[in-house]
């Protein structure tokens, strides 16, 4: 049953990666198309991610309480998501947009949350490194996505805002069928059921053991969240900097995902998690923003993203699955809800930020900012080490 439910629900999770791939590859190309005023598309965003850091931990909540209602949760978190990609092609309401983003990061955390929670459930045989491997399945549906996006913005009167419209719906289309694997689910929860008869004592003391557990790594989750302030800008980045075209562009970002994707794949897949945790990071980081700050040659700067995504999607995923695999099962989506939480909430910030320095083109800030919340991001994930080997 588990192999059962891993493929179906791998086939959605792919389904939705290429229409998040396709849909986010063009979006900020298509607002700025729509003569929307250049500050909204920072707040839109920024918005969205504040919806994921409210929304969270009512939503872990919830899905813990009501456990054999996992199925019901994601059916209705993507088809809820799919309508507002939908919305989003077609509304340039500026104040309909602010609420259809609202939705939008309530429906998107809600998976996120249930996606980890449910892969260490789904956990085959001695399989390590799920959650890292499904984050590069993720990123490699995700390259499809942003190609199709391209092209379609191509073949449907090529850079206008009706073209790029009509590339939208299509990736709507495709979030809504990555709802129909979802509903063939077998029941995911057999014997890892919640005991009602705990004491409140019982339950208290188990839940201060958990956040007791959860403070290092939380703080690691709230400085990575600042350190990606650039991975919602990445097209604009290359329009920008580099003035390319929404095909150049496509491709570029095709070329990024794929990288990141190997790294992260060679990474899970040859176990370099330990190695990582044991070589200098900052040092690496620390040579990639300066490479980015300085070198504007648009290979070398395609080359330093990748490899400064590909450590932060090897990282992050990592310490995520360490973390949920300590916790008991009925307290995994309310702590998967806290780290997510600080995580978009330092993400948002990150956005708005990053949104007044690329449109200043201020790009040295944009590395060195980025460097910095690498640097305390780093510090919590070496302290979490330190804890969790008895040194600390």
């Amino acid at each position: 049953m588990n192999k059962k439910n891993f493929y179906l629900y791998t086939a959605s999770f792919i389904a939705r990666n290429v229409a998040t791939g396709a849909f986010l590859a063009i979006f900020n190309l298509y607002m700025v198309e729509t003569h929307l005023s250049e500050n909204f598309l920072g707040l839109f965003l920024s918005v969205g991610n504040m919806a994921m850091c409210l929304a969270g931990i009512p939503i872990g909540v919830l899905c813990d309480r009501y456990l054999r209602y996992k199925k019901q949760f994601l059916i209705s978190f993507t088809i809820g998501l799919s309508m507002c990609l939908f919305m989003e092609a077609t509304i340039l309401n500026e104040s309909l947009l602010i609420l259809i983003s609202i939705l939008y990061g309530a429906c998107f955390i809600g998976l996120t949350n249930l996606n980890n929670v449910y892969l260490i459930e789904l956990k085959l045989g001695n399989c390590q490194n799920i959650i890292v491997k499904n984050k590069s399945i993720g990123m490699a549906a995700y390259c499809v996505g942003t190609l199709l996006g391209g092209i379609n913005s191509q073949l449907f009167s090529a850079g206008t805002m009706g073209g790029y419209r009509i590339s939208l719906s299509i990736a709507a289309g495709i979030a809504v069928l990555s709802c129909v694997p979802l509903f063939f689910l077998s029941e995911l929860y057999n014997d890892d059921k919640v005991e009602e008869d705990k004491s409140n004592s019982d339950s208290r003391g188990a839940l201060k053991a958990v956040f007791r557990e959860m403070v290092i790594p939380a703080g690691a989750f709230l400085c990575f969240g600042f350190a990606m302030l650039l991975n919602s800008y990445i097209n604009l980045y290359l329009k920008d900097r580099f003035e390319l075209d929404s095909v150049e562009i496509s491709v570029f970002l095709i070329l990024i995902q794929l990288g990141i994707s190997f790294v992260v794949f060679v990474s899970a897949k040859y176990s370099l998690l330990k190695f990582y945790s044991k070589i200098s990071f900052l040092t690496i980081l620390l040579f990639i923003a300066f490479g980015c700050v300085k070198i504007e040659t648009l290979p070398i700067n395609i080359i330093l993203i990748v490899l400064l995504f590909g450590v932060y999607n090897t990282l992050i995923p990592g310490l995520m699955e360490s973390m949920i695999t300590a916790i008991p099962s009925e307290y995994r989506n309310r702590s998967v809800s806290v780290f997510n939480m600080l995580y978009n909430l330092s993400e948002s910030l990150g956005i708005y930020i990053c949104g007044i320095l690329l449109f200043s083109a201020n790009y040295q800030m944009i590395f060195l900012t980025s460097f910095l919340g690498s640097a305390m991001g780093m510090l919590g994930v070496y302290l979490y080490n330190q804890k969790r080997e008895g040194r600390l």
